[in-house]
């Protein structure tokens, strides 16, 4: 059966981008353009799996489209649960079809455990419980017109880095179990049990595979950005997963806003057999920096042709610490701006 699904994904993939999924042990899997595309072609888009506001956003953002509410139009509350809020029927309706109607009768249990973790731990936590219940819901998360169903499967198909986990960041690993038995201790709600129609049991994850799943978003998740380049939530994208990192990518991915799908460009000429790459971190910083994060973070070294050829100029630049041409014509004005504590024109 998981073959199968593989089967199906590869197809898709192939039919509607025009890329494909490669491993080589060195690499894990991986993607690459089976096809050219021209600076600006989409290779890949695709809605989240799961997805939720980012830290203290709530109340102040729809939770399905993440809009901001206003003095004009403000932020209606589910009549329900009092909990959530959307800018109007119509995100209400898409987020009671998608996921609420399961969060919703466990509503009170969420934000009592909401308002008991640290701030910056509740989006983990709800992403986490949204992610469960939704492998565990006799819907789908097909998305319509895609051809391709998403599923829990896909989510756990996503690459995790346990051994890195576990020696750099034991704290952490504490922390995500004892987020799983929270999210666990939800799942088993009496009130939730009542949803026969609308929940499988059967499908629930355990305590491993809830830890697992932790595991995986530290190293798969996605920050979801405005137009400003603000972060405003956060996501689970499988297909997007599948990219691995490159200091010198060729794509480069965006959020459609109030539909969070996500959209991965190529940014250069990209030939047939070329591998598929964007940026985890920010690409401006200099390369030490760089390869630090992606250590701590990511638990890997850095091999791509920019962190190979070690920076040079460009690191120098990044860091404002390359050598200055003093005879340069734009240094001197900008010295003699800086002098005259005014303006300059030629």
């Amino acid at each position: 059966m998981e073959a199968e699904r593989l089967q199906r994904r590869e197809k898709y993939l192939i039919d509607r981008f025009g890329v494909r999924t490669q491993h080589t042990e060195a690499k894990g899997t991986h993607l690459v353009a089976n096809r050219s595309f021209r600076p600006g072609d989409i290779v890949l888009d695709s809605p989240p799996f799961a997805f939720v506001l980012g830290e203290g956003r709530e109340g102040e953002r729809c939770e399905q489209c993440f809009e901001r509410g206003t003095d004009e139009a403000p932020l209606l509350v589910c009549t329900a649960c009092k909990c959530a809020r959307y800018c109007g029927a119509s995100c209400q309706k898409e987020a009671w079809k998608s996921h609420h109607k399961l969060e919703c009768c466990i509503s009170k249990g969420i934000a009592e455990t909401c308002s008991q973790m640290p701030p910056h731990v509740v989006p983990e936590f709800r992403l986490l419980l949204r992610v469960a219940l939704l492998s565990m819901s006799t819907g789908t998360t097909e998305d319509e017109g895609s051809g391709y169903l998403q599923t829990f499967a896909d989510v756990l198909n996503m690459p995790s880095n346990t051994s890195h986990m576990h020696s750099a960041d034991p704290q952490r690993c504490q922390g995500n179990t004892e987020i799983s038995t929270v999210v666990l201790s939800l799942l088993l709600s009496p009130l939730l049990a009542k949803k026969k129609k609308s929940v499988d049991f059967s499908r629930m994850p355990g305590p491993d595979q809830l830890e697992g799943l932790l595991e995986r978003f530290a190293y798969n998740d996605f920050s979801i950005w405005d137009e400003l380049l603000i972060s405003i939530g956060s996501g689970v994208y499988p297909l997007g997963a599948i990219l691995n990192h490159s200091c010198a990518p060729n794509c480069v991915l965006y959020y459609e806003p109030r539909t969070h799908r996500q959209v991965i460009r190529a940014i250069s000429a990209v030939r047939e057999g070329d591998e598929l790459c964007h940026s985890y971190i920010d690409a401006a910083s200099a390369t030490p920096q760089r390869l630090e994060r992606l250590s701590i973070c990511y638990g890997f070294q850095c091999a791509c042709q920019r962190c190979f050829a070690g920076g040079g100029d460009l690191d120098g630049r990044l860091v404002g610490s390359g050598p200055v041409d003093k005879s340069d014509k734009d240094y001197v004005l900008g010295l003699k701006i800086l002098e005259e504590g005014g303006s300059a024109s030629e």
